[in-house]
């Protein structure tokens, strides 16, 4: 299945595409319009990916800010036919490290910040 991946909770917006096994494309954008940018990243990895929007089979969305070690989460889940299921799960962000990880994009973004600000 093709999933669809954007999250806004952090100081940049990323937007992903890929399957349960790999990451097909993905971009991410920083700066006051990001959010205005979601739409043009996805057409532009659709595009890259060789995909049509009827191909998505699923869209997760990552919204905040706020996020925090071990946060119950409640996910809510819309099928094709429209019947909506809800549940709740718990953040896998066990440490602080992890935190400041996600919060700049990945551990490679985080050390790349780091080593810059040296």
């Amino acid at each position: 299945m093709i999933v669809v991946g954007i999250d806004t909770s952090t100081p940049q917006t990323s937007v992903a595409v890929g399957t349960e096994n790999e990451i097909l494309a993905k971009a991410s954008v920083a700066g006051a319009a990001r959010q205005e940018s979601v739409t043009p990243l996805l057409q532009e990895l659709l595009r890259r990916s060789e995909l049509s929007l009827s191909q998505v089979g699923g869209v997760v969305v990552g919204i905040g800010p706020g996020l925090k070690l071990r946060q119950e989460l409640t996910v809510k889940a819309t099928a094709d036919a429209g019947k909506a299921t809800e549940f709740k799960v718990i953040c896998r962000i066990d440490t602080p490290a992890e935190l400041d990880y996600y919060r700049h994009g990945g551990i490679l973004e985080y050390v790349l910040r780091q080593l810059l600000q040296s």
